[in-house]
C-alpha cells in the first residue's frame, strides 16, 4: 500500500493527509456508534434494574406476611401437640363447634337477645 513514486511531493502529501482523515473519521465514527449504543443499552438496563429492585421490595413483603402468617401457624400448630392439649377443653370445644350433645351432659338453653 505504498506511494506510487512517479506522484510529486504534494500529491503524496495529500494523498497521506486524505488518508489520515479517512482514518479518523472512521474511528470517530465507530466511537460514536459505541457511545450511542451504551446511551441506549445504559439507559434500558436502568429501567431493568429499577424494575428488579420493585420486585424485590414487594418480593419481601410477602415474604414478610408469610413469615408472620407461619409463625402463627406454628403456634396454633403447638397448641395442637399432646404436652399442651387439655382433653376435655378439646372435646368440649368440638362438640360445640359441631353442636353435638351427649346424653350425660346438661344442656341449658339461653333464650336469645334480640
Amino acid at each position: 500500500m505504498g506511494v506510487p513514486e512517479h506522484l510529486s511531493a504534494q500529491q503524496r502529501r495529500r494523498r497521506r493527509r486524505r488518508r489520515r482523515q479517512v482514518a479518523w473519521g472512521a474511528l470517530l465514527g465507530v466511537l460514536f456508534f459505541y457511545l450511542l449504543l451504551t446511551l441506549v443499552q445504559g439507559r434500558h438496563r436502568l429501567q431493568e434494574q429499577r424494575l428488579l429492585e420493585l420486585r424485590v421490595e414487594r418480593l419481601e413483603g410477602e415474604l414478610g406476611e408469610l413469615r408472620d402468617r407461619r409463625e402463627v401457624l406454628e403456634r396454633r400448630a403447638g397448641l395442637l401437640r399432646a404436652e399442651s392439649l387439655d382433653a376435655d377443653l378439646l372435646d368440649e370445644g368440638a362438640l360445640r363447634e359441631l353442636g353435638f350433645v351427649r346424653p350425660e351432659d346438661l344442656l341449658i338453653v339461653l333464650p336469645e337477645d334480640e
